[in-house]
């Protein structure tokens, strides 16, 4: 069981070393987003879990059970189906605890701009010209009007830091293609409803309460967006199939994967701000 466990150290530590050094990746994401790890963090902690696990092996020959016979199958069985029955649970209704970006109170707007203490990446630039069949590369002392100009090379000297927004592939466009972000976001009072795609939502098990949610909408004077990756099929299902007559806008599958964990998911908004969330399995909370 050591070197099974061995095996394995290895292997995430060789993984976390390529992360660390290789500078493709800037968090390891092993832990989730509550607990949020830098490469080196990732792995020094293998270095040490590394370590540990060459003590156990050493000091093997010393090692009791703490328990015996059926305990330890059923602490495992036990985890197991606790661990399953959790994963259901947050698959069906949201995580129990938010650590995203889009969580109960933060301004989608402001996580959209630049950190203000961000540093930018630094590149250095050269342009390649061309003149009677021989290809030269030129970085300043730029060559005259009979060459001609061929490609242009973008090459990164320094690694910036803190350089990504906490939000940066969300945004509304509308059937046009215009980009409706900022206006929809400025609206004073109005729902979200996201819906990845029309196919995976079940939507027997919503439309029910989706309806009701649009007739308390209406009478709330709130407008009701639908914010999709499947825009075709949505235009279909919500203003065709039904005659909801609601708009819907198309951002990015990912965005929404990580904006509604659950497919699909109701913001309920002011401004900017995210005011509460419901999935679909829990929209009788929110029009009761």
């Amino acid at each position: 069981m050591l070197r099974l466990l061995l095996l394995l150290v290895l292997f995430f530590t060789f993984l976390t070393s390529y992360v660390l050094f290789s500078g493709k990746i800037r968090a390891c994401g092993c832990f989730g987003d509550c607990i949020p790890l830098t490469p080196i963090q990732t792995f020094s902690k293998d270095i040490i879990l590394l370590l540990l696990t060459l003590f156990l092996m050493r000091k093997q020959k010393y090692i009791e059970p703490l328990f015996k016979e059926k305990i330890p199958f059923a602490i495992v069985l036990v985890s197991l189906i606790a661990t399953g029955l959790l994963q259901m649970y947050v698959i069906e209704h949201l995580p129990i605890t938010d650590c995203l970006p889009y969580k109960k109170g933060n301004n989608i707007l402001e996580l959209r701009k630049m950190p203000a203490d961000a540093v930018p990446d630094k590149y250095a630039y050269s342009f390649i010209y061309e003149k009677d069949g021989v290809k030269k590369e030129f970085t300043t002392d730029f060559p005259d009007s009979t060459w001609k100009f061929i490609d242009r090379k973008q090459t990164l000297i320094e690694k910036g830091k803190n350089n990504v927004p906490l939000i940066n592939d969300f945004s509304l466009s509308d059937a046009d293609g215009n980009d409706s972000t900022e206006t929809i976001l400025n609206k004073p009072a109005y729902y979200l409803f996201f819906i990845k795609n029309i196919g995976e939502a079940e939507v027997d098990k919503w439309q029910s309460q989706f309806t009701d949610l649009v007739k308390k909408a209406k009478q709330q004077n709130m407008p009701v967006y639908i914010v999709t990756a499947d825009t075709k099929n949505a235009m279909v299902f919500f203003n065709q199939a039904n005659s909801y007559n609601l708009p819907v806008y198309t951002t990015d599958g990912i965005a929404i994967k990580t904006a509604a964990r659950a497919n699909p998911t109701v913001f309920v908004m002011k401004g900017p701000v995210v005011q509460a969330k419901y999935s679909w399995a829990d929209l009788k909370e929110l029009i009761k």
